[in-house]
């Protein structure tokens, strides 16, 4: 079944609730495993207990890496390994517990989505919305922004997503000035600029800070940032508001 049919279940509201109003609280997240478990999301829920479980964040247990002339690399039980991989003889317990998460979510995979563990580390998956998993459920999402506009209202009823990463769209940053500045797209003749600093409108209005203009003339809107970090961040809080908005039937 696919992994999130639990959205449409009486009761999966609260449970995503309660997770959301503690985010750092590791009891929610358990309670709603064991909901899950009881509906037949048995994969689902051994992900939230794995990823919850004391083992999952130690490092691994191997000892350094064998060159005497490099004391100080660390080596793990899963190097140059992925969930397709059976696990080997001598891993230690803690990268057996990590593959065994690695196993889970690279099963959901499909046309649109990647699932890893968190943290993302970058690859070449550009073209693909890539969802990370911290203590079970998705933190961050990363991919090209018709992509994410895509994938996320599913998401975002089932998972308490923190942020986005866009990665076809960059906040400009004119030479005249400090600031960096997201623009409503547009189609003014004779006007160009790089269509990676451009926001669709329902998206570029879900940014909260205030909408200033080009000139008085051509009247193109953009919103100014005072540094890129506030720029990307402002950015993905819109569009996550936009992803929990109700569908338009």
């Amino acid at each position: 079944m696919p992994v999130t049919d639990y959205t449409t279940l009486e009761g999966w509201a609260p449970l995503l609730a309660a997770i959301l109003a503690a985010p750092d609280d590791d009891l929610p997240r358990l309670v709603a495993a064991d909901w899950l478990e009881e509906r037949g999301f048995a994969e689902r829920a051994e992900l939230i207990r794995v990823q919850c479980g004391r083992l999952y964040a130690v490092p691994c247990g191997q000892v350094a890496y064998p060159l005497a002339d490099h004391p100080d690399i660390g080596v793990s039980c899963l190097d140059y390994v992925d969930g397709r991989t059976e696990p080997a003889d001598g891993w230690c317990p803690q990268c057996r517990t990590r593959h065994r998460v690695m196993q889970i979510i690279e099963g959901w995979d499909d046309d649109d989505t990647r699932h890893v563990p968190h943290p993302f580390w970058g690859n070449g998956w550009t073209v693909y919305a890539v969802k990370t998993y911290d203590r079970g459920f998705v933190h961050t999402a990363r991919g090209p922004l018709a992509k994410l506009l895509g994938v996320l209202p599913e998401s975002v009823r089932a998972e308490p997503v923190a942020a986005v990463e866009v990665t076809d769209r960059e906040p400009a940053n004119p030479a005249t000035s400090g600031d960096w500045l997201w623009f409503a797209e547009n189609d003014y003749d004779g006007w160009e600029q790089n269509p990676c600093h451009h926001l669709p409108g329902d998206l570029f209005d879900l940014i909260e800070v205030y909408c200033d203009y080009i000139d008085s003339d051509m009247c193109i809107p953009y919103k100014r940032l005072d540094t890129r970090e506030s720029a990307t961040a402002h950015l993905s809080a819109a569009i996550l508001k936009h992803a929990r908005q109700p569908a338009v039937a």
